[in-house]
Parts: C-alpha cells; sequence; structure tokens
C-alpha cells in the first residue's frame, strides 16, 4: 500500500503488523504481508497536516500494489478542507471510522499496562485503560460498538489494578488483540 505525501503532509502510523518501508520518503509505504484469496484486512492511516487556512484544501492519494501488478493504476484520492472548528466539530462522525481507531487506542492502553503491572505499579497500570477510555466517551454518544470498546476497558481497569497472570499480560501485547 502506498501514499503519495502531499506538500505538507505528515505521518503515517499502520495499525497492526509493523510496517516495512519500502519507498522513498516522499512516498511513504507500508507492506501488509500475503494475504489468501478472499482474506480482507482493515487498514487504519493517520495523516497528520500542518495548520492551514480556512477554505485551503489538502489531498492524499492512496494506491496499493502487489507481486503480480494486479492492483496497478489503482487509487483513490482524498481531500480535506480546512474550516473553522465549530464547522469540523458540526460534521457528522464516521463511526466505522471510530471504532477501528478507538480498537487501536484501547490496544495500545493494554500494551502500556503490562510493564507497570508487572513492575508492580498498579495504579498506572489502571490509568492507562481508564485514559483510553474517558478519551473514547468524548465522542462516543450512544454509538454501541463504541460504548462495548469503553465497557471491556472499565473491566480491564479494575483487572490492571491487581497482580495479572503472565499469560493474559503477553496476550495483551500481542498484534492479534490490536
Amino acid at each position: 500500500m502506498h501514499r503519495q505525501r502531499q506538500r505538507g503532509g505528515g505521518s503515517i502510523p499502520f495499525s497492526g503488523d509493523p510496517a516495512e518501508e519500502l519507498a522513498p520518503a516522499d512516498r511513504p509505504a507500508a507492506q501488509l504481508g500475503d494475504l489468501v484469496s478472499g482474506q480482507e484486512r482493515a487498514v487504519v492511516l493517520k495523516l497528520n497536516f500542518p495548520c492551514g487556512e480556512v477554505g485551503r484544501e489538502r489531498a492524499a492519494t492512496v494506491s496499493l500494489g502487489d507481486r503480480e501488478s494486479a492492483f496497478d493504476g489503482w487509487a483513490v484520492t482524498v481531500r480535506w478542507t480546512y474550516a473553522p472548528d465549530r464547522d469540523n466539530d458540526a460534521q457528522p462522525r464516521d463511526r466505522v471510522a471510530d471504532r477501528a481507531v478507538a480498537a487501536i487506542y484501547a490496544a495500545r492502553a493494554r500494551q502500556e499496562a503490562v510493564r507497570p503491572n508487572r513492575l508492580g505499579d498498579f495504579a498506572s497500570a489502571s490509568a492507562a485503560a481508564e485514559a483510553v477510555a474517558g478519551r473514547i466517551r468524548r465522542y462516543a454518544g450512544e454509538d454501541p460498538g463504541l460504548r462495548a470498546i469503553i465497557r471491556e476497558l472499565e473491566e480491564e481497569r479494575a483487572d490492571w489494578l491487581a497482580p495479572v497472570p503472565e499469560a493474559v499480560r503477553k496476550q495483551a501485547t500481542s498484534p492479534a488483540t490490536g
């Protein structure tokens, strides 16, 4: 998968497995790994743009590539227009994207809780889950998927307040949990 960097564009953290740089810095790329027939893979990209003038547009082009060149020529360009905060906040939310991002933040919170729990700093371990639950709560509204992630984090928050078995800690740091 490739994303062409536009002038003033930002970084592209990839969710899931570690990404491998396959292209020069002006055209970052992430390797998704092999897929079997019919397999689907969700990808979440985070783009950071600098502050901009209201009305100015930014764009990013995303394309796919594979060993057999089956996707050659496939690309999609996504555009954003700078707007005042109130206009931005008034836009309808993309709940599918919200759920995907919330799941990534929840997985990171679990990973961040492991070390302090192992060291006996249970309050810090629990705080990681609590902070992410609070962050998601701010935009969750009544969305059942987001509310479920919040409930899971709240339940896990209590678990991190005591020593967690090593097998559970290992599971929390596994890429499969994200």
